[in-house]
């Protein structure tokens, strides 16, 4: 959705950068989806949206994702409004496929798209972006894009799976004990009570993570 405006205002990505007062690489990393705006800063995702000729509810309403605005009761006049077509039928590009994606919380809701190269690209592939911190102890820290294999939903023990518990979304490891498949929540500081699988829905596992890097 960030190239899309970007190249709908005539901006190169060095321009987009040199406006928002950040890195060419960033730019570029973010619309390959290998960067995520939740780990940006809250001051770089603003510089991004003044760049881009958006309010930062301009931003999220484009992203999908919650950067800690709250909504405006009208948007600009161009904020987009009809996202649907170009989800649909996302832009071919070489080297892989562009993927509807959603934060966890609103899994089920795509409202942005992630690029997924040839390497990794599978039939069932969905993508996620983890914005909550439930599987911290397992490498995954807040903002990493999920990768996960909807064609994977028997859980084997170790795995990490994308679950559906009740009316919410949640990513867990599996474990075995005394032949039962349990899944766990697998960080101490948030972590809830273990399900057992007939508790839960799969939806599929968890094959590649991203984390996005330090902002250091």
């Amino acid at each position: 959705m960030l190239r899309a405006r970007r190249v709908e205002i005539g901006k190169r990505q060095e321009d987009l950068a040199n406006d928002a007062e950040v890195s060419q690489k960033l730019i570029s990393e973010i619309e390959r989806g290998e960067q995520s705006l939740l780990a940006v800063g809250i001051g770089r995702a603003r510089n991004i949206a003044r760049a881009l000729r958006w309010s930062m509810n301009d931003l999220q309403a484009a992203t999908g994702l919650d950067l800690g605005v709250e909504a405006q009761q009208s948007a600009q006049a161009n904020a987009p409004t009809d996202l649907s077509g170009f989800l649909a039928n996302p832009p071919i590009v070489p080297g892989g496929r562009f993927v509807p994606s959603a934060p966890l919380s609103r899994y089920g809701s795509p409202k942005a798209l992630t690029f997924v190269s040839d390497e990794i690209n599978r039939p069932g592939i969905q993508v996620v972006i983890l914005d909550n911190p439930t599987m911290k102890a397992g490498g995954m820290a807040y903002g990493a894009t999920l990768y996960v294999d909807t064609m994977e939903r028997a859980p084997e023990k170790g795995r990490v799976y994308l679950v559906q518990n009740k009316d919410k979304y949640e990513i867990r490891r599996a474990a075995v004990h005394g032949g039962d498949v349990w899944l766990y929540l697998d960080s101490p500081e948030h972590g809830g009570p273990p399900a057992q699988l007939n508790d839960l829905s799969v939806v599929g596992r968890v094959f590649k993570f991203l984390n996005p890097p330090s902002d250091t």
